[in-house]
This record gives C-alpha cells, sequence and structure tokens, in this order.
C-alpha cells in the first residue's frame, strides 16, 4: 500500500503514536549496517506525563491499540415519567505517553552517546510544558557533546529544533524539517526545509568526528511505515488534521481528486 502523497502524508499526523513507533524502528533497522564495528543504534524510550496549560489542551494525540466500540447498556430511559438525559460516556487513558528516540552509542567507551535522532511529537510542539520538556531533553544532549538529529514532520505547535526560528531565512521557511546540529560544532546546524509537495530528504547523520556520515532516507523510511502499517482507513475525503491551508490545500485536494481518493 502507498500513500497518495510523494512526501510527508499530512494524514499521517493524527496517527503519530504509531507511525513514530515505527519510524524509530526502521531507523535503527536502517542505519545498522552503516555504522562502524564499535558503535551501535539503540531505540530508547521516555514517559512523558502531559498536562495542559494557559495555552489549553492541544491535539488529540492517538496510542497505538485496537479499538472496539459498543454499544453501553442503560438503564430505562423514563423514571415515573420523566425522561432521562442518556449521557456521553469518555473514556481516557491516563499512562504516561511513550516517546521513542534512537541513539548512537559508543560500545567501546561505556555506552557514551554519540548521536541522537529524535522525532518530534505533538507532545514536545503543542504547549509550553511540552516545549520545556524538550528544550530539557537537547540540552542533556549538547551537554554531553554528541550530535543531534532532530525530524519535524508535525505541523501543529511552535517551533523546539534547536536552530533558532528568528535564523532561519523566511524563503527557506517550511511545514517541516529536519536540523542537524553536530557535537563538536557551537551555534551551527544542517536544516533541510521539507515542503509537502516534495519527496522527502536523504541526510547526512554524523557519528564522531572521526567517522564519516551516514545516510539517512526519510523517504524511504516513511514509505516502508506507510506500507506496513495498515492504512487503508484513512479518510483523504475529509480535511487533515490540522487542516491545511492556501496553496498547500488547493495543490493537496488536486493531488486527491486525481487519483480517486476524493
Amino acid at each position: 500500500m502507498k500513500s497518495p502523497f510523494p512526501g510527508m502524508d499530512p494524514y499521517l499526523e493524527s496517527r503519530w503514536g504509531d507511525v513514530h513507533s515505527r519510524l524509530a524502528f526502521l531507523t535503527s533497522t536502517q542505519l545498522s549496517p552503516q555504522l562502524p564495528k564499535d558503535l551501535r543504534a539503540r531505540i530508547e524510550e521516555d514517559f512523558v506525563v502531559e498536562a495542559e496549560d494557559e495555552e489549553g489542551p492541544g491535539r488529540i494525540i492517538p496510542d497505538a491499540g485496537i479499538v472496539e466500540l459498543r454499544d453501553v447498556p442503560f438503564a430505562s430511559t423514563e423514571l415515573l415519567g420523566v425522561t432521562q438525559a442518556e449521557p456521553v460516556v469518555v473514556i481516557w487513558d491516563e499512562e504516561p505517553r511513550i516517546q521513542r528516540s534512537v541513539r548512537i552509542v559508543d560500545t567501546r567507551h561505556g555506552n557514551r552517546l554519540v548521536t541522537s535522532i529524535e522525532f518530534l511529537n505533538p507532545t514536545n510542539k503543542a504547549s509550553s510544558v511540552g516545549r520545556k520538556a524538550y528544550r530539557r531533553k537537547q540540552r542533556a544532549v549538547t551537554d554531553a557533546e554528541a550530535s543531534l538529529v532532530e525530524i519535524d514532520m508535525i505541523r501543529h505547535g511552535g517551533h523546539v529544533l534547536a536552530v533558532p526560528q528568528s535564523k532561519i531565512p523566511a524563503e527557506y521557511l517550511s511545514p517541516y524539517a529536519v536540523c542537524v546540529t553536530r557535537g563538536w560544532q557551537f551555534a551551527r546546524a544542517e536544516y533541510y526545509p521539507i515542503y509537502l509537495k516534495d519527496p522527502l530528504p536523504r541526510f547526512r547523520v554524523p557519528l564522531r568526528e572521526s567517522d564519516p556520515d551516514v545516510v539517512l532516507d526519510l523517504q524511504l523510511l516513511l514509505s516502508e511505515a506507510y506500507a506496513t502499517g495498515n492504512y487503508d482507513d484513512i479518510q483523504y475525503g475529509r480535511d487533515a488534521e490540522p487542516p491545511l491551508k492556501g496553496d498547500d490545500a488547493v495543490w493537496a485536494d488536486e493531488l486527491l481528486r486525481s487519483q480517486g481518493k476524493r
């Protein structure tokens, strides 16, 4: 199964919990054969407790799981001749969210962190609480003098990439992006803008300063995630969440109509 979009499929953003897990696994699988013998790509999990703040609730982040829809039995809708209102039953999961990252470690030096690869989540961007928590994670990587690869394929929320948004030329601002900072270079980032109409890039991932870079093919990752994710139930006749705007919305509508998705 193939996505109708040539690059990032904006309809996957509403299913990011599942997509994110697949991308982490596929990234580790793709990079491992390229690494020197003493480096390993490991998938690590962070537990995040979300909270609403003064900005109000963020988007609903889907959990991985199987959902069963069923009727909920209620008592009689009439009591002593008075019609009762029927409630809407709301169930939520209070478990902390799991965020996965791929970390390249040096096994000859106590599994020292070499490079952290982060696929950003809505949790990282949607609220000031999430952004502060992610900034702490950024600082932990830079304090360890490790390299950081940030892959932002979420349109909703504020800017949290290591490169300040004010430093990015206006003509390169894009809905999605990759930001690479090397642990031995201060105040310098390699920024890859990603536009909706374009395929996702292949880009260089730094290891140790003495090592040659390895390559991550982001389009291949997403295509494999889509093919194995059973996303055939995506309703392309509806707007993406969050909705596309302007030229992107017009282009996407024409693209989906040309493929019989609308």
